[in-house]
């Protein structure tokens, strides 16, 4: 899979949980979304640095809403 591929996935999935987590109201379950909140950023931060790092321009990133 591609960074861009990639980065679109990680996005939507956190996008998903966010919405996810503003319907919820159960401590659990709220604890496993804001679990999986944070691996899903730390994930897009990571493959942001392998995008600047291959030197993929922003534009080239075409993030679905």
């Amino acid at each position: 899979m591609d960074v861009q591929t990639a980065l679109q996935e990680v996005r939507m999935q956190w996008v998903n949980l966010e919405s996810v987590y503003n319907q919820v109201t159960d401590p659990a379950v709220l604890d496993s979304i804001i679990h999986q909140m944070i691996v899903a950023e730390q994930t897009y931060n990571r493959l942001l640095a392998r995008a600047k790092a291959e030197q993929i321009i922003a534009q080239e990133i075409q993030m679905r809403q």
